[in-house]
């Protein structure tokens, strides 16, 4: 009886090996698909991103061709930032949404501070880019590595970014003030201003859920 009951007990403990190892293996494999699945992806928005800049070029002669009334839409392009210090050189997009913020930072709020005989966009009467408010602000999505924004807290004070337009004019700025905010209020303090023509640049910390905010200006012509 004694033995009746010891090999019963065997069988259930390795029953419950059975079922602890099965369960250890489909986890492994799904965070193995996961890890796969999120490289794939990385890798892909990566591609994307090295593309765009030979579309920008290409963007930038047929606007430089075309006629100087042009509506844009959000997919159209704006321009050129350049941050030489942490080796971001990234066309940003006119508008902005979620997957254009996948491949590259995005305008918005704001223009880039052209000459009036220099302005190409000039015609869209439903947004700020006719407005007296010269504060540009681009958001950028941090992944935690090299692309986009995700070194943009090695930003200090005094440090330079460059903003290009289609007409390869190019417009230094000089940082003056980096902050953190929580998302709630992120985007009202990046609309506020402190100079006439000014630089804001938004992106997410990651580590506290709160966004990281630069702000530079215009430096003199």
């Amino acid at each position: 009886m004694n033995q009746i009951l010891e090999t019963s007990s065997k069988n259930a403990k390795i029953k419950k090996y059975v079922i602890i190892l099965t369960i250890s293996i489909i986890s492994i494999l799904v965070l193995f698909c996961i890890i796969i699945s999120d490289i794939i992806n990385n890798n892909h928005q990566k591609e994307l991103s090295k593309s765009i800049g030979n579309n920008y070029k290409i963007y930038k002669l047929f606007a430089e061709k075309n006629d100087n009334n042009i509506l844009l839409k959000d997919y159209d392009f704006y321009g050129n930032i350049i941050i030489p210090k942490i080796n971001i050189n990234y066309p940003f997009f006119y508008g902005f949404s979620d997957e254009l913020l996948k491949i590259s930072p995005c305008r918005f709020y704001g223009k880039i501070p052209l000459p009036k005989s220099h302005v190409i966009f000039d015609t869209d009467k439903n947004n700020d880019l006719n407005s007296s408010d010269g504060n540009l602000c681009i958001l950028g999505h941090n992944y935690n590595d090299d692309r986009f924004f995700g070194k943009l807290k090695d930003i200090n004070i005094k440090d330079k970014i460059i903003i290009e337009d289609l007409n390869n004019n190019l417009f230094y700025y000089t940082v003056f003030d980096k902050f953190e905010v929580s998302e709630d209020v992120a985007y009202s303090s990046a609309i506020n201003r402190n100079y006439d023509y000014e630089l804001t640049l938004v992106t997410c910390t990651n580590y506290n859920n709160k966004r990281l905010i630069i702000k530079a200006k215009k430096e003199s012509s």
